[in-house]
């Protein structure tokens, strides 16, 4: 580089160069330790860049921004002493700002080689390692992988996909469970239906039974009046031909008579036996269908209260996740 580090035409300012030299009198302190400096910055420049190289490039360039800072006070008096020289000041300012600004800027980035390596080294690095665990989880992002050595980062991803399959075991499960549930239900549902119709066969069996024996009892109850009828009307006729037998044959209807009263008397209690038959016949049947309707009310009140908790498990708010009983949800 050139010996003359900053130059500045005093002419473009409008100055004589009398009053120019006091205004370059002023920064030449600082253009001097510039000129000090200039032998470091081409030796660094040319360095490999390397730790200790990183290490005098920052040394550096802080002389450079301590010379930099300085001329910057200098400015402020500078400008405020000369009212005329303004424009001037501000040109050497600009420029030895401008002439310290690019060697700082070139500095800084031999400093901060390797930092700058590390850095896109972790950003590459965590561009792998996010695509590795996309998908394990919802926001891989949240975790720092770039800053986690090879085991921790390891231990990750190995944690997240075994979340991740736990997740989709448990989905699994839920579904074979539910599937499971509908054919159960299917086939409680079928055994009801299948007992309700062997219930109701019973029933009409039973009924077709009890019809049987009133027929067969009013047959009896036929039968008996007929010959009890048929035994009267003899009775009847034998005591005519007693009566026109006179005082002899009398003996023999009195005791025709007792014979004939007797066996009415069994036909009675035959009679009175066949009606309790009946009586007992019909209080089982009763009895019979009266314990059916009550296994019936069982099971409906059985089904009714299953149905009323299966509504309950799923009948749930979709904003809270509140869950609603029955009662609630009528007039919803």
């Amino acid at each position: 580089m050139s010996s003359e580090i900053v130059k500045i035409d005093p002419t473009t300012y409008g100055m004589q160069a009398t009053e120019a030299a006091q205004v370059e009198a002023v920064f030449l302190p600082m253009i001097d330790k510039m000129k000090e400096l200039e032998a470091q910055f081409n030796e660094i420049a040319l360095l490999p860049i390397e730790p200790t190289t990183c290490k005098k490039a920052k040394e550096l360039r802080l002389q450079y921004v301590k010379i930099r800072t300085g001329t910057a006070a200098i400015h402020k008096s500078a400008k405020e002493y000369y009212r005329k020289g303004g424009l001037f000041v501000d040109g050497w300012k600009n420029a030895q700002a401008f002439a310290s600004q690019e060697k700082e800027t070139v500095l800084e980035k031999i400093e901060c080689h390797f930092e700058n390596l590390e850095k896109e080294r972790k950003e590459k690095l965590k561009i792998e390692r996010l695509s590795l665990l996309a998908g394990l989880c919802d926001d891989p992002s949240m975790y720092p992988v770039e800053n986690m050595s090879d085991p921790a980062f390891t231990q990750l991803l190995d944690g997240l996909t075994v979340a991740k399959k736990q997740r989709e075991d448990a989905i699994r499960i839920a579904e074979e469970n539910r599937i499971a549930k509908e054919k159960a239900d299917r086939e409680e549902q079928e055994r009801i239906r299948l007992e309700n119709d062997r219930l109701k066969k019973e029933a009409e069996a039973a009924e077709v039974e009890r019809k049987k024996q009133e027929k067969i009892l009013a047959d009896e109850r036929e039968k008996a009046a007929k010959e009890k009828a048929e035994i009267e009307e003899k009775a009847r006729k034998e005591r005519e031909a007693a009566q026109a037998l006179a005082d002899a044959a009398k003996k023999k209807a009195d005791e025709q008579r007792r014979v004939l009263e007797q066996k009415a008397a069994r036909e009675k209690a035959d009679a009175e036996l066949a009606a309790k038959i009946e009586k007992e016949k019909q209080e089982k049947i009763l009895a019979a269908e009266k314990e059916a309707a009550r296994i019936a009310a069982e099971k409906a009140a059985k089904e009714k209260a299953e149905l009323e908790k299966k509504l309950a498990d799923l009948i749930k708010c979709p904003k809270c996740s509140h869950e609603f009983s029955i009662k609630e949800t009528k007039g919803v």
